[in-house]
């Protein structure tokens, strides 16, 4: 019997317990959490951004802890000046914190590529730098470039700015943007580059070329001369960077000398106006016979090269004429029969 009345009055205890739980969550509430859509921003001093809370249609106070760098008003919050504070939404006991960052904007007024023209041999790389004026402009992300290549068969080039010729000789153009600023740089890619050059052909104003200035690229690929060593003892060439021309023979740093039957030497020519040109030879010595190749073609018939009667004598006495097209070319000069030397040569337009 006992047992019997002990059973109910537990029931009545739990019951009475439960009801005053009730009770006291009642009366204690709940906290509504809200959100908003952005927890940071990063704002141009003069910029606007709207805020919104969520859940949609919530009641909200909002404030600034610093009115002189950023305002709000009912979520639009507006960039004063540089510097950090709080936005802050508030409803019903909850509140959430929007850190804001003001920054002046710096316009981006130009790039700098640290290169602006590519000469390059099948196989090799370079890296460009890009460099923006003013320097900490940042009114463009710095996500916002790329850079590519109008013939990626010729030239490859990656978002690094590393650009690889490939085995492959010819001549196109990458491009670089940043924001709205394109940079734009040619590219030649071929077993020999100019020396000293660029050697431009143009209307209006003659191009001289030293004989000596003939291409980078080695035996048999940028000249070809038929004895070793150079009798002219001259460092013109490694003085310049030049360490694989030890076998022609440059005298005193302005000439190129004991000349032989069957040598050449090459030079990369850049043509602006395409036409017939006046070539004037200047050169000393007992004289003979060449010609001139373009692109692996005859471009002249053999003529003769007159004798000056002196070594020491160079005079501009042997000319002829050569028809080039605009761009780039590669232009050899043959030696047929060699008792002379070599001074320098003047291209003259024509017509």
């Amino acid at each position: 019997m006992k047992s019997n009345i002990i059973i109910p009055g537990l029931l009545m205890l739990l019951l009475g317990f439960a009801m005053q739980s009730c009770d006291e969550y009642e009366r204690t509430g709940v906290t509504h959490e809200i959100y908003v859509d952005e927890s940071e921003l990063s704002l141009f001093a003069g910029d606007e951004r709207q805020l919104t809370v969520s859940p949609e249609g919530t009641a909200v106070k909002w404030s600034s802890e610093d009115e002189s760098i950023a305002t709000v008003d009912n979520g639009l919050v507006k960039a004063v000046k540089a510097g950090t504070t709080n936005i802050e939404a508030t409803a019903d006991g909850s509140t959430f914190k929007v850190k804001v960052t003001v920054i002046n904007k710096v316009v981006l007024t130009n790039v700098l590529l640290s290169d602006t023209v590519l000469n390059l041999t099948p196989g090799q790389s370079v890296t460009i730098s890009a460099t923006v004026v003013p320097e900490g402009a940042n009114d463009v992300p710095i996500t916002d470039f790329s850079w590519w290549s109008d013939d990626e068969t010729v030239v490859r080039v990656l978002q690094s700015g590393k650009v690889y010729a490939l085995e492959k000789e010819g001549a196109t153009t990458i491009h670089y943007r940043r924001g709205t600023i394109q940079k734009d740089i040619p590219v030649s890619v071929s077993y020999t580059q100019p020396f000293n050059g660029p050697h431009i052909l143009k209307k209006g104003e003659p191009c001289i070329i030293k004989f000596i200035d003939f291409d980078y690229g080695g035996p048999d690929v940028a000249w070809h001369d038929s004895s070793s060593g150079n009798n002219g003892n001259s460092p013109y060439r490694s003085n310049h960077g030049d360490n694989n021309a030890n076998d022609v023979d440059v005298e005193g740093g302005r000439n190129i000398g004991w000349t032989a039957d069957g040598e050449w030497l090459l030079y990369t020519i850049d043509v602006v106006d395409a036409g017939t040109y006046q070539v004037d030879l200047s050169v000393s010595g007992n004289g003979g016979r060449a010609h001139f190749e373009l692109d692996g073609k005859a471009a002249t018939s053999v003529f003769s090269v007159t004798p000056t009667g002196n070594w020491g004598n160079y005079q501009y006495n042997t000319k002829t004429s050569i028809t080039v097209p605009k761009g780039r070319h590669k232009l050899k000069f043959y030696m047929d029969q060699a008792a002379y030397n070599l001074l320098e040569m003047k291209f003259t337009y024509k017509e």
